[in-house]
């Protein structure tokens, strides 16, 4: 048994001389029977939340009143958090909370959890106690509900969105009784936080392109993403695009992703081409999505907001989402723009979603995928990987020129401030090409086009 086993049966143990029946329950004993590691220790007992927490204190152990109106405290015992949760059943369910009613047996307060794999409990003796039959749905790989599925979604509907998080995390396949009974649930109790949390494990999943099939099949996807939902049906242009349904390229493309692709990188594939429903336009036979990245970045934006992502996950899918389609022109920019642009500290992922992209429009009907340019921009950072670390530095952390040196000049800042960043990017990409190497050469650039500026001719 594992370390979090082992220190969940010396907490067992603990209350059993208080006269405590405790069992360890839920996902731990799953993960325990599928040999993958155990993340959270849960137990249950017959205790009342006051007797365990008089327990805790007795025995100088900290504990945490996380939710005791739910029978539930947490204790802190040798570095592990521990959940102990009293023996409960429910009295009222609202969808999502419910009133719950203390003093009922074990297999009663198993009955009211979600699925038949995360019902079973171990006693302090290590035997598994499995009334509902989970350790033979273990084996089937099947998510089933624990009792009649309409009630336990009704009872709280975001576990609707754990079946298909489960079932894509494990490979798992959902049962049809309780697949049904997912197409019937509308998460209106459910708050944005927790579907964030949940889509997140879905994509973070090496299985995320399953996921997302599941999350539209079961009408879950129109509900917390209408935008990628919409995409279905946008058909694109066969000679780019021989998929040509924008939702099955979006699909492909995370489907291509390295398997622990971050979480930036997957969302930002996924809303890569969320601007295109609105930037379609037909020119004879040609179809075209002018500007599609700029309008994806703010849909983007506004989705991410939504769903409660931080602030560093949503400024890096924006700017992936922004310049997926500028990367493509790779080959054709200055050095200059080449090698800004490789500095970006987002470049990596978006050489994988540039990948992503390109295999997204190939992986279908047996297309080898043209990955020239890729290949192109690996040889560039080779050959030019000195003078990309080094002219970093100068337009970065010892930076040659700054905004104040142009002020010095003559030029007005609430007047001209447009000119002064003019100014500091062409100055700065004579330093990215190499032709700049000092401060002196930097000043005399600067002055120059100050001059220019002054005469007109700029």
């Amino acid at each position: 048994m594992s370390n979090k086993v082992d220190t969940a049966l010396e907490v067992m143990e603990l209350f059993r001389r208080y006269d405590c029946n405790t069992y360890l329950v839920g996902g731990s004993i799953r993960n325990l029977l599928l040999n993958i590691p155990i993340k959270d220790i849960d137990l249950a007992t017959d205790c009342s939340p006051e007797k365990v927490e008089s327990i805790a204190l007795v025995n100088n152990i900290s504990f945490i009143p996380t939710g005791l109106e739910h029978g539930t405290g947490t204790i802190i015992y040798k570095d592990n958090q521990i959940e102990i949760t009293t023996f409960r059943i429910d009295k009222q369910c609202y969808g999502r909370k419910a009133e719950v009613q203390f003093g009922c047996t074990l297999e009663q307060d198993l009955s009211r959890r979600d699925f038949t794999i995360n019902s079973m409990a171990m006693d302090i003796n290590g035997n598994i106690i499995d009334p509902f039959n989970g350790k033979e749905d273990l084996i089937k790989r099947l998510i089933k509900a624990v009792g009649d599925p309409d009630k336990r979604f009704e009872e709280d509907q975001l576990r609707a969105l754990r079946a298909i998080r489960f079932a894509t995390v494990l490979d798992f396949y959902i049962d049809p009784k309780t697949f049904n009974s997912i197409k019937k649930v509308k998460l209106t109790k459910v708050s944005n936080e927790r579907i964030r949390d949940e889509l997140s494990k879905i994509l973070e999943s090496p299985n995320r392109s399953r996921g997302l099939a599941l999350l539209d099949e079961s009408g879950l996807l129109i509900q917390i993403l209408p935008e990628i939902s919409n995409l279905k049906g946008v058909t694109q242009d066969e000679r780019y695009h021989p998929e040509k349904d924008t939702f099955v390229h979006v699909t492909l493309a995370i489907r291509s992703l390295p398997l622990n692709a971050s979480l930036s990188l997957v969302l930002a594939t996924l809303l890569h081409d969320v601007g295109k429903p609105a930037t379609r336009t037909e020119e004879g036979n040609e179809i075209h999505f002018y500007s599609h990245e700029e309008v994806g970045a703010k849909i983007s934006e506004e989705i991410l907001r939504r769903l409660k992502y931080p602030t560093d996950v949503i400024d890096e899918v924006k700017w992936l989402v922004a310049n997926h389609m500028r990367i493509h022109e790779f080959p054709n920019m200055r050095k200059s723009k080449q090698i800004r642009l490789v500095q970006e500290p987002y470049f990596s992922n978006l050489l994988e979603l540039l990948r992503a992209d390109i295999i997204g429009s190939s992986a279908i009907n047996g297309i080898p995928a043209n990955l020239d340019i890729l290949n192109y921009i690996d040889n560039f950072i080779i050959e030019n990987e000195e003078q990309i670390k080094e002219t970093k530095i100068l337009i970065t952390k010892d930076r040659l020129i700054t905004g104040f040196d142009i002020i010095e000049m003559g030029i007005n800042p609430k007047k001209q401030g447009k000119l002064i960043g003019s100014i500091l990017e062409s100055v700065e990409d004579e330093i990215l090409e190499g032709k700049i190497k000092s401060r002196e050469e930097a000043l005399e650039k600067a002055l120059e086009l100050v001059g220019n500026w002054y005469n007109g001719k700029i």
